[in-house]
């Protein structure tokens, strides 16, 4: 999707005659094109995420995120199992598709998407400003000669 974008704004800048392959074009074009895929992606795999982290939580035997990963990161240093560790907090363990029919019941399919869009934003920026950087760093220190070969 990255690519696709890219090569298309590309194209259509090239089609209007206001492509120039100057740097900060290659870097706002990256930027837009890596926060846009970026974001999608993180919306998509959002319900994933939800359905993990309640795994986590309920494996921990804990209330919040950050109490459930320090339980379960001393479980694995101590070399326990996540079913030992749910166990001896007197949870289960639950299958993902278990947890996501939970979640439905519970909150609808809103409840999978919870902090989606604060996700998507968060990954936007970051894809943006880590890409972005990167192809325009890429281009500055292939050099001139590359530059002007690739806007032709």
């Amino acid at each position: 999707m990255f690519e696709h974008l890219k090569e298309t704004i590309k194209a259509h800048r090239k089609e209007k005659g206001t492509f120039t392959g100057s740097l900060m074009e290659t870097a706002l074009t990256t930027a837009i094109s890596a926060g846009s895929a970026g974001s999608v992606a993180a919306v998509i795999t959002t319900p994933v995420d939800v359905v993990k982290t309640r795994i986590m939580l309920s494996a921990a035997g804990e209330t919040t995120e950050a109490e459930a990963k320090k339980g379960v990161e001393k479980a694995k240093k101590d070399g326990q199992s996540l079913e030992k560790l749910a166990k001896k907090k007197g949870g289960t363990r639950k299958s993902g598709f278990a947890v996501a029919k939970e979640i439905m019941g519970e909150s609808g399919v809103k409840g999978l998407f919870r902090g989606g869009l604060l996700r998507a934003a968060w990954t936007a920026l970051g894809s943006g400003l880590y890409l972005g950087v990167y192809e325009s760093g890429k281009d500055y220190l292939g050099g001139p000669d590359k530059r002007t070969e690739e806007s032709e």
